[in-house]
């Protein structure tokens, strides 16, 4: 229709221009109605002529249109509406903002008021429905987005609320006792609230500013006489919330002090009428009013709590649990029972969104209410003596009572047990049995005093049992983990698939009377089934329109990637989906809509609120899939065959005329069943482990599939043509390869036979899905044959053949892949001579065929099948030029197409060329173009594509495009942004824009961001179009829209629309969203210009100059009226003082940078402590208070001045029983743990940050509070613990006012877990350092303190079984040692996974490590980490530690390691008893080895040589943070050898020895490792010493020792050949080594001749190299003097001098002046030896 409407306009205007084109100027505003004759040649001057247009006041514009959409004329079609609806949308575009913001309470009046108060809309509940849903596209989609502004939408709320909500909800008072068909406001209502909650959404936070008019509006209309208007509150109020969770709490605490106060007060003899559940005309009644409506919004309130962990309490949810079970087991009168048992079953139904943790604790209770409710049926007999008062009763009992088990089974997945499975199908059954024992008669009562509710007939109420029963069932399907079979016996199942297919399939039946009075009633031939507007179309599904497929089963679609031509519509387009749109939903037809929106069967989404009868229908398809494949192969014949047979009968020839629609609608039910249950079986398996589609492999079960869906191919509908042609590519695909060859040789044959236009393009539809979903091999050899009969289709002049001959073709060159290469050339021609054709011209079709093509717009699949080409060939797409030639021929076409579908394929083309083939386009007019489609807000087709290509763009261009595009688009695209702030790829492209041009135009940006956030909307595009007007105007003579020019505003309108306009929208700044981006994007830039830099690159960075621009947007985003803003603002806050905290003024370099802006700072904090804050931004406040005071800054307390006092404030109410911040109310519990927590962690930063250097000051800052800390750190990690590790149900939780957790009631720990723990997760870490910090420091003070704080709470009367940390070490050890095991064990659970402050895994285990050490001292653990269980559990933790951490996690182990066994218990006994018992070995010793073992294991780790292990990889790499950590560990072991008794030293000295040997060894510890350890070597030889020296009975062990290691080096050393650097390298350091044992060890070596006479000449040898000369000559002369006198000296001296002397002697063959220089050198080295050793010999060396 409206292309139509386009191509005429697009030629009149064409042949005008021809004729005219001095008119143009006028164009863009109106059309001329007359044109003057053109002067002739003599006439003089020509005149001027006059225009002369159509006008008419906007006012009578619209009420022209309203009266025309409202006329009862039966010409009013569906049709007619929606271009009265497409023709308003026109109309409001192309009026001035100005004028539709200030004639926006007449737009709403008449629209919401006048329109939906016509009497034959509102007693027609389809054309009402149609009505809302049109008018909510006029004012959310249309002049919401599309005009209005933030200040608009805040503005449309108030008018909405004060000029129809609260204005006409007065005039229709709860006490009225209007019907609801009789009640004219009922509808408006209902669209109101509709609209209200769109711009809620729109809004987002917000929504804050009409807060409080919003929810006294709301909460009235709870009470309102119409059901609809009850519902569509609830969902209103849900989307309030949502926005401003901070009212969930009071809302909740309202509507459940409403329900306890109306049903309390109850009497039991009162005979209320209960509201209507699922239906739209009820009569309400008193109590019914008053309470259901609450009833609804406590019920959904308390199933969104879960979200909003914050804002939610344990408590309250236990208060509505225990309200909703009292009601259901309360006594009275049937019609007041009937209202309870609503009530609470309600209220269960939203508190099974809480989850499992809240619902398996009253699991049982839960089963026994269901068991009660559901109870098996009495006989038939028994239903037939019971009056329909009580029948209509039981029904309502069960609705609500399943109500509650399809929400418990969409929620609580993991509860469904194999056993709760079948519990709730016996229920299900007995259900079942029961709607099938109430004789028919009582159903077809009619007699309304005969029912409980006047609207709800008893027949009503059983299809809405029904409606339950199959939804139950579906949603226990679907577990993987459940076996469908064994809970429901093989009779129950064949019994609910027969009663699902008759259903949704049997001609005869109907589903509820009024579709058989439908039936009845029907005159004539139905034309089309699709037009049939009475909002149930004879038993049609509503999984499917006229134009595509809406919800085919469990979100299972048509691919939509493959049928642009239905899925991508724009605005216009989607409203035409109407006309073929028999059935609307509406949630008034299941309030269950209102309950589980947005919410899914095991991740899929939950079906439309449509009519009860047509949702029957839907879920009985559903069954249908699902129990399918689950049959036998005998039965699934059976099933499918008597499916055929009912399509057969529907499909033949003959049949009456009045039953016509009934079978159109059985035989699109059974093609869209067929296609699902075919759809379905492609992913899953069975419970047995099958795949799905191996269990429909049966051939005659296929044969069955085939036959039906044939049926669909030749269907006069184009979506029921489709879903056929996918079904039997599916069905190809689960067959075999003949099966498939012999379908498409049925298909071909049929093609050629059969001349019908639906069914040539059904059939050539088939065939590409074939080739899709067959693929493989099997499309090459079919492929040749299958084109050539899609090509000779495509050439047929009918449209719908050579459409969807085109459409095949498509769907064949995208999946066949390289099968289709040789082909692309001859389809390439084909299709250019296709697009020359007449038959195929949009402009030139014939009259005949020219409405089909509109509808099926050949160009645009041309044009698809190009692009498919395109990204077919690639790059090999430059190889063919003739190939080149054509594509960008028809890209030119395309291009210039009058149809926006055609361009948009022409984007996606030019978009692929520039990947595959960038040199073939120009990209100057490309990045131009898409710019220009980026300004487009009539279609966001074109703006999405625009915004793609403008990504690829910058990706490859770089910010040349921004030259490319010219002047504007850098603003143009926030603009765009402002215009669409949920567009994610425009958001992508803005950070990608800052990632490539903010490090190197940083000052932009910061100007760009201040623009955003100060400068007015009005001043930021007028601001841009005063750069490019010249631009601007050119764009608009040539993309005018020409639809847009047949309308227009008289000149008193426009004037009294710009002058009238409120100053306030003048001023209007960027919406929210915009401001925030440009928020973040500024965060970013300072992070990538600051972060991880060095001190002097951010004091040398470019933004210091404008630091004070950049605090000055932070502060104006931190005091904005939206939370989101501020929370940003105080974030960027808090990155500027964490990055420049060091960074000194360049002016007065004696002060800092940021100094100066303290002020700025502390009035950025004030309104986070506001009474229209938030817990969030509370804390972010805090911490950015905790962050400049921990930043030093300002190092005096004195001048810290409000920023600590904020601090201090907040500590202070963290000791009291409620935390209050300023104005701030925290009212929710979890709110108040998180917040004393983040608070409480942010104080412990500090004070771990107080003990290191430089930050000293904050002694000052902490110390003081100290003594208020400290209980309150321990308190919260014992909560912590509590959560973290004590059972589910558990029984402990503290209940004192100090604890974190004591108000949560122990039932519902579980649930805590999934609310608070994720806070004590990143909290308690910080809260373990400043513990281990404060002992480590001074743990006297620690217990000084903790037991202080026990006399004020033994003196209060406090807790008597608290622990006692004063006498109890071990205990206060426990809690922090357990959490820091749990860390290490399970760092995921206790550590989280989503600690923004800890980037890696590794990081958060480091901190733990180094809190442990800590926590390991001794004064806090005492003897408890000793105990062997414990100490035994602990080494095996810190084990895969070594074996699997970084390397500063393997020296924070060994550090444990060192530090546990120094201050072994066993110490004192060993090095400090008797002499006696030193040689005994204690029974502690094993935990030394343990811990020995520990600090070795790294060593052994990097070198396998020194391990048992033979596999083991060598991982060793030198540098120097190995080498020092490899010196850390060795220094490690020499102190731990000291506490093992004398005895197993002896051992361990020989086993240090030999790691060091070993060391020596090796090639790659020669330069930084051995040189390290040669102290430590030193070390432990004297400590051999000593040990020698105090028992004779080791002397000779230990020589024996030395005597080992010195004779390995000595060889090893004599081995050493090489003189590259390496060896020269292990010469030195063994020379080295050698020394230190001669000097240290002399008396060991005294019987050691061997190794001593070959050192003395190892020395001479290597003093001859003159690399080593001089380290030789220094050793030589250490051990030569140090021997002296001794054995070992007279036996090294003999061997070393004559080879010395030689080295003299060597030289006396040249002058003096000849020698050598290397000569010379050795020879005075020599000389100083030889002189030291006499001067040492004679005694006289000190002379």
């Amino acid at each position: 229709m409206l292309a139509a409407q386009k191509a005429a306009v697009a030629k009149a205007k064409k042949s005008k221009d021809k004729d005219d084109d001095a008119d143009d100027s006028g164009s863009s505003v109106s059309r001329q109605k007359t044109a003057s004759p053109a002067p002739s040649a003599g006439s003089g001057p020509a005149k001027t002529k006059q225009a002369v247009y159509y006008s008419l006041p906007f006012d009578d514009s619209l009420a022209l249109l309203a009266s025309i959409y409202t006329s009862t004329s039966s010409t009013t079609t569906t049709r007619t509406k929606v271009g009265v609806v497409q023709t308003l949308a026109y109309l409001f575009m192309n009026t001035p903002s100005t004028v539709i913001e200030t004639k926006y309470a007449i737009i709403s009046k008449v629209l919401l008021v006048d329109l939906l108060s016509n009497t034959g809309i509102r007693n027609n509940k389809y054309k009402s429905i149609m009505a809302k849903n049109h008018i909510h596209f006029l004012l959310d989609s249309i002049i919401s987005e599309k005009i209005l502004g933030e200040f608009g939408q805040i503005s449309a709320i108030k008018l909405l609320v004060s000029d129809i909500l609260q204005k006409y909800y007065k005039t229709t008072t709860p006490s009225s006792s209007l019907k609801d068909s009789n009640d004219p406001m009922k509808e408006p209502l209902v669209a109101t609230l509709k609209c209200i909650a769109s711009l809620i959404d729109s809004l987002g936070p917000a929504v804050a500013a009409v807060a409080d008019l919003l929810e006294g509006s709301l909460l009235k209309l709870l009470v309102y006489p119409s059901y609809s208007v009850k519902v569509s509150a609830c969902l209103c109020l849900k989307s309030f919330v949502e926005k401003s969770p901070s009212h969930l709490l009071p809302l909740l605490m309202l509507g459940l002090n409403h329900i306890n106060k109306e049903l309390g007060s109850a009497s039991p003899t009162q005979s209320p009428q209960p509201a209507a559940v699922g239906a739209s005309n009820e009569q309400p009644q008193s109590l019914a009013d008053r309470v259901l409506g609450h009833a609804y919004m406590t019920s959904v309130l308390s199933g969104i709590t879960q979200k909003y962990p914050q804002y939610s309490s344990l408590e309250l949810a236990a208060r509505v649990f225990t309200t909703a079970t009292s009601l259901l087991k309360k006594g009275g009168n049937v019609t007041t029972v009937a209202v309870q048992v609503q009530v609470g079953w309600l209220l269960v139904s939203g508190l099974m969104a809480l989850g499992p943790s809240f619902v398996k604790v009253h699991l049982s209770q839960l089963l026994l209410l269901w068991k009660n409710a559901l109870h098996r049926p009495v006989g038939k007999e028994q239903l037939a003596d019971t009056n329909n008062l009580e029948l209509n009763y039981l029904l309502l009992v069960r609705y609500s009572a399943l109500t509650s088990i399809s929400s418990f089974l969409i929620h609580n997945s993991q509860l469904v047990t194999p056993d709760m499975a079948k519990r709730i199908a016996t229920i299900l059954e007995n259900v079942l049995s029961f709607s099938s024992s109430i004789p028919s008669k009582k159903l077809a009562d009619d007699d309304l005093s005969h029912r409980l509710d006047k609207s709800l007939s008893l027949e009503y109420c059983d299809m809405m049992v029904k409606r339950r029963v199959y939804q139950c069932y579906i949603s226990l399907s679907q577990y993987d983990h459940i076996d469908v079979k064994q809970f429901g016996n093989e009779r129950f199942n064949a019994n609910i698939l027969t009663s699902a297919l008759s259903t949704f399939a049997d001609p005869e039946r109907s589903s509820s009377a009024e579709m058989s009075t439908a039936i009845a009633t029907a005159t004539g031939a139905i034309e089309s089934i699709w037009e049939v507007a009475d909002n149930h179309a004879f038993g049609l599904t509503s999984k499917i329109n006229g134009r595509n497929l809406n919800d085919v089963f469990f979100g299972i679609t048509s691919d939509q990637s493959e049928q642009k031509w239905l899925s991508e519509l724009d605005w216009a387009a989607k409203l035409e989906v109407d006309i073929s749109k028999p059935i609307l939903d509406s949630p008034e037809f299941d309030a269950d809509k209102v309950l589980l929106s947005d919410k899914t069967i095991l991740g899929v989404a939950l079906s439309q609120s449509v009519p009860v009868a047509t949702s029957i229908v839907d879920f009985s398809i559903d069954l249908f899939v699902t129990l399918l494949p689950l049959q036998l192969p005998k039965v699934q014949e059976s099933i499918l065959d008597q499916l055929r047979t009912y399509v057969l009968a529907a499909t033949a020839t003959g049949s009456q005329n009045r039953k016509s629609g009934r079978k159109d609608a059985v035989t699109v039910n059974s093609i869209v069943a067929v296609f699902s249950a075919l759809r379905y079986s492609l992913n899953g398996k069975t419970s047995s482990g099958q795949p799905r589609r191996e269990a429909l492999k049966a051939t005659r079960v296929l044969k069955i599939f085939l036959d039906i869906i044939k049926f669909g191919l030749r269907d006069g509908n184009s979506a029921i043509r489709s879903v056929a042609a996918q079904g039997l590519g599916i069905l190809c695909f689960i067959g075999s390869s003949t099966m498939a060859a012999e379908v498409i040789k049925s298909l071909i044959d049929e093609i050629v036979s059969n001349r019908d236009p639906n069914s040539r393009a059904g059939n050539s539809l088939a065939l590409g899905y074939i080739l899709k979903y067959v693929g493989g091999m099997f499309a090459g050899i079919h492929l040749k044959t299958i084109l050539g009969v899609l090509m000779s289709l495509a050439n047929d002049p009918h449209p719908t053949v050579h459409f969807w001959a085109l459409e095949s073709i498509s769907v064949t060159i995208e999946n066949t892949g390289m099968s289709f290469m040789g082909y692309a050339s001859s389809t390439l021609s084909t299709l250019n001579k296709l697009y020359l054709l007449e038959s195929h011209s949009d402009e030139t079709m014939s009259a005949v065929s020219s409405n089909l093509g509109v509808e099926l717009p050949t160009t645009k699949v041309i044009a698809r099948c190009v692009c498919a080409l395109i990204t077919l060939l690639g790059p090999d797409l430059q190889a063919s030029q003739k190939n080149m030639a054509t594509v960008l021929a028809l890209i030119r076409l395309f291009e210039v197409s009058e149809y926006n579908s055609v361009v948009l394929e022409s984007s996606r083309c030019i978009q692929e060329l520039t990947i595959f083939a960038p040199a073939s386009i120009n990209i100057e007019a490309y990045t131009r173009r898409m710019h220009s489609d980026l300004m487009k807000t009539d279609n966001d087709l074109l703006r999405d594509v625009a915004i793609d290509g403008l990504y690829q763009l910058i990706r490859t261009q770089g910010n040349h495009i921004f030259q490319l595009a010219g002047p504007g688009l850098d603003k143009h695209i926030w603009v765009a942004f402002d215009q669409s702030p949920d567009n994610k790829p425009l958001r992508k492209f803005i950070e990608y824009w800052l990632d490539q041009t903010g490090v190197d135009r940083p000052f932009d940006w910061i100007s760009r961001v201040q623009a955003i956030l100060t400068k007015s909307r009005t001043m930021f595009v007028a601001e841009q179009d005063r750069e490019d007007t010249n631009q601007a105007a050119t764009n608009a003579l040539e993309l005018g829209d020409e639809e847009g020019t047949s309308f227009t505003v008289s000149d008193s309108d426009g004037a009294a629309g710009s002058n009238g306009k409120d100053a306030s929208f003048a001023n209007e700044p960027l919406r929210w969203q915009t401001r925030a981006l440009a928020t973040e994007c500024l965060h970013k830039l300072v992070q990538l210009l600051l972060r991880g830099k060095s001190l002097q690159d951010r004091e040398k960075s470019v933004i210091i100059p404008r630091i004070g621009d950049i605090i000055k947007i932070a502060f104006s985003s931190s005091t904005a009226s939206v939370l989101e803003l501020r929370l940003l603002g105080l974030g960027l806050l808090d990155e500027i003082l964490a990055e420049l905290q060091d960074v000194v003024d360049p002016d007065f370099r004696e002060a800092s940078l940021l100094e100066q802006y303290q002020a700025q700072i502390s009035s950025a904090l004030t309104p986070a402590f506001s009474a229209d804050s938030s817990p969030d931004l509370a804390y972010r406040a805090i911490k950015v208070c905790a962050t400049f005071i921990g930043s030093g800054i300002i190092k005096d307390v004195s001048r810290m001045g409000r920023i600590l006092k904020l601090l201090t404030t907040a500590l202070e109410t963290c000791s009291g029983p409620q935390i209050m911040l300023g104005d701030l109310k925290v009212p929710s519990p979890n709110s108040q743990v998180m917040l004393r927590l983040a608070i409480l962690s942010l104080w412990a930063e500090l004070q771990v940050s107080s003990v290191n250097p430089g930050q000293e000051y904050l002694v000052d800052v902490v110390k003081p509070y100290i003594p208020t800390l400290l209980p309150l750190w321990i308190q919260a990690l014992r909560d912590f613990a509590r959560l973290r590790f004590e059972p589910v149900q558990s029984t402990g939780l503290s209940s004192s006012s100090g604890s974190l957790t004591g108000s949560i009631d122990q039932m519902y720990s579980s649930l805590s877990r999934s609310s608070i723990l994720p806070t004590y997760q990143q909290s308690w870490l910080q809260l373990v350092d400043a513990i281990a910090s404060l002992i480590e420091e001074d743990s006297d003070n620690v217990f000084t303190i903790l037991h202080e704080k026990e006399k004020i709470s033994d003196n209060s009367g406090g807790i008597s079984d608290d622990i006692k940390y004063s006498s109890e070490p071990a205990a206060f050890f426990f809690v922090l040692f357990g959490l820091c095991f749990e860390a290490l064990v399970r760092p995921t659970q206790s550590l989280g996974t989503s600690n923004s402050k800890l980037a890696t895994t590794s990081d958060q285990r480091l901190r733990v490590l180094l809190a442990l050490k800590r926590i390991l001292h001794r004064s806090v653990s005492g003897v408890a980490i000793y105990k062997d269980e414990i100490l035994a559990e602990t080494i095996d933790v810190l084990d895969r530690i070594v074996l699997t951490g970084a390397l500063e996690e393997q020296r924070a182990v060994v550090s444990i390691a060192h530090g546990v066994c120094l201050n072994h218990p066993g110490r004192a006994k060993i090095t400090a008893g008797p002499e006696e018992e030193e040689d005994e070995i204690p029974e502690s010793v094993d935990q030394l080895f343990e811990l020995f073992r520990l600090a070795m294991l790294p060593i052994t780790t990097m070198f396998p040589a020194l391990s048992d292990s033979e596999t083991a990889q060598d991982k060793f790499v030198e540098t120097p943070v190995t080498a020092g950590f490899i010196k850390d560990c060795v220094e490690s072991l020499v102190d731990m050898i000291q506490v093992f008794p004398k005895v197993i030293k002896v051992d361990l000295y020989a086993c240090l020895l030999y790691v060091f040997e070993k060391l020596l060894e090796d090639d790659r510890c020669q330069s930084l490792v051995i040189p390290g350890l040669l102290v430590v070597h030193k070390r432990l030889l004297q400590m051999m010493m000593k040990t020698r020296e105090s028992s004779i009975d080791d002397e000779q062990v230990i020589d024996q020792a030395v005597v080992t290691a010195f004779s390995k080096i000595i060889s090893l050393l004599k081995n050493t050949k090489d003189t590259t650097d390496g060896a020269l390298a292990r010469r030195r350091n063994c020379l080295l080594s050698a020394v230190v044992i001669i000097t240290v060890c002399k008396d060991s070596l005294q019987s050691e001749t061997s190794s001593l006479t070959d050192l003395g000449e190892l020395l001479a040898e290597n003093l001859s190299i003159p690399s080593l000369s001089a380290t030789v000559s220094s050793c030589a002369k250490t051990v030569l003097v140090a021997t002296v006198n001794t054995r070992a000296g007279k036996v090294l001296s003999e061997s070393a001098f004559p080879p010395l002397i030689s080295l003299i002697t060597s030289g006396h063959g040249f002058e003096e002046e000849d020698k050598p220089a290397e000569v010379y050198i050795i020879s005075k080295l020599v000389n100083d030896v030889l002189a030291g050793f006499v001067l040492a010999l004679t005694g006289s060396q000190g002379k």
